[in-house]
């Protein structure tokens, strides 16, 4: 009897520790796992009455000036359109001085299909479709008790209208759409069963890399 509770238990432990070990990750999952996490990437665009704050504000329906550059991009392209309360810019400003306006945003012509059906007070669509092209690099990292996924690729990005336009107009016209090279970091999640993508780093193919997300997320485990 205790031979067999004793089998019993060892296998519930094998069982736990099989679920929650992350798993080993071909080249061929690598490329799934990195096409699904960057074609699930989306924008989204509240609509409504906001402040814009000068000093980055976090006020209730206040949106920082950074922010509100990239409102004016969409109404450019016809997404949203912008009313600023030209009242309270006559009258009001000089009590408030931190807010650089008030505005109000609707749907534009080309924004009705993106309105969000769980939200109809916002907008949102799909950034792009994404293909990783080739795996440089598949490396398993531990560290502590955390598992990571080091992944080196070279990729294909086709950014979708309007942030493909909306993108390129704030990056002074240069478009995100074209092949890159990324590093990309992913975490196993063992209460979740799933990786988990942590931090990454884009740069054209014959450049240096720009940033060190992926870098300092090492360095500093989440």
């Amino acid at each position: 009897m205790k031979t067999l509770l004793k089998l019993c238990l060892f296998c519930f432990a094998s069982i736990a520790l099989a679920a929650t070990a992350a798993p080993a990750l071909s080249d061929r999952e690598a490329k799934a796992l990195v096409e699904k996490s960057w074609n699930a990437l989306s924008w989204s665009l509240p609509m409504g009455k906001f402040d814009v704050a000068k000093d980055g504000s976090q006020r209730e329906n206040t949106i920082p000036e950074i922010a509100y550059k990239s409102y004016k991009a969409y109404e450019k392209f016809g997404v949203i359109k912008i009313t600023r309360d030209s009242a309270w810019e006559t009258t009001g400003k000089a009590r408030d001085p931190a807010i650089e306006a008030k505005i109000d945003v609707a749907v534009g012509p080309a924004g009705i299909k993106f309105v969000d059906r769980d939200n109809p007070n916002r907008l949102k669509g799909q950034m792009g479709l994404f293909t990783v092209t080739s795996i440089v690099k598949n490396e398993e990292k531990k560290i502590g008790v955390n598992e990571y996924r080091l992944l080196m690729v070279t990729h294909e990005a086709k950014m979708k209208s309007p942030f493909a336009e909306v993108s390129a107009e704030m990056n002074n016209g240069k478009s995100m759409t074209g092949k890159r090279k990324a590093m990309v970091l992913f975490k196993w999640e063992p209460f979740e069963s799933k990786w988990k993508l942590v931090a990454e780093d884009v740069a054209e193919p014959t450049t240096d890399f720009t940033s060190n997300f992926v870098s300092s997320a090492l360095q500093a485990p989440q």
